[in-house]
């Protein structure tokens, strides 16, 4: 995927990209399952003002399980 890979956050944090959804504002969030093995990587679309905003992302969330 374009622009995958590792990168610096603004703060000089270091982060690897996996996914990504171009033209969303809002933020995500991982959840983990210790009983299943899995991550789930949610995404919350919000409008300018901040505030939410409901629409579906095709492709999201997604879970991975984890071995």
């Amino acid at each position: 995927m374009e622009g995958s890979g590792n990168h610096h956050d603004r703060f000089g944090n270091k982060l690897t990209l996996a996914a990504k959804a171009d033209g969303i504002i809002g933020y995500g969030m991982i959840i983990l399952d210790k009983q299943k093995k899995g991550v789930t990587f949610e995404i919350h679309p919000s409008n300018e003002k901040r505030e939410p905003a409901p629409k579906a992302i095709p492709g999201w969330p997604m879970t991975i399980r984890i071995e």
